[in-house]
């Protein structure tokens, strides 16, 4: 009696159990490259279609997580006699300047509303 082995078996899908870590990976990778968004889906054939709908729900889940979950934490500074003044910037161009004295409480409330608003 023969016995066959088949050694050619088709492939079993992958199955992604978490779809939005996959999709996640794939966005750090993509940004990480300097391939545009239909090259980095070309390369890895993924979808093109697929790739917009996770990085706009990904994109959209994450400014939730920001919103919901991220409390603002702040780190004590001390400025020395010889500085007038401090500056914060943020990445979207908003700056405030802090002088020797400035009121901690007011800063709080307006970066709470700064993140509220965002």
């Amino acid at each position: 009696m023969e016995s066959s082995t088949n050694t050619s078996a088709p492939e079993q899908p992958v199955i992604i159990k978490d779809k939005a870590h996959y999709w996640q990976q794939h966005m750090e990778a993509w940004q990480a490259s300097d391939l545009t968004q239909p090259a980095y889906c070309q390369q890895h054939t993924i979808s093109l279609a697929a790739f917009g709908y996770w990085r706009t729900r990904l994109k959209k889940q994450q400014g939730e997580d920001t919103k919901q979950g991220t409390a603002l934490s702040f780190l004590p500074i001390q400025l020395a006699p010889s500085q007038a003044s401090l500056t914060l910037h943020s990445s979207q161009g908003l700056s405030i300047d802090l002088s020797v004295g400035f009121d901690l409480e007011l800063l709080k409330d307006v970066l709470q509303v700064l993140v509220a608003v965002r």
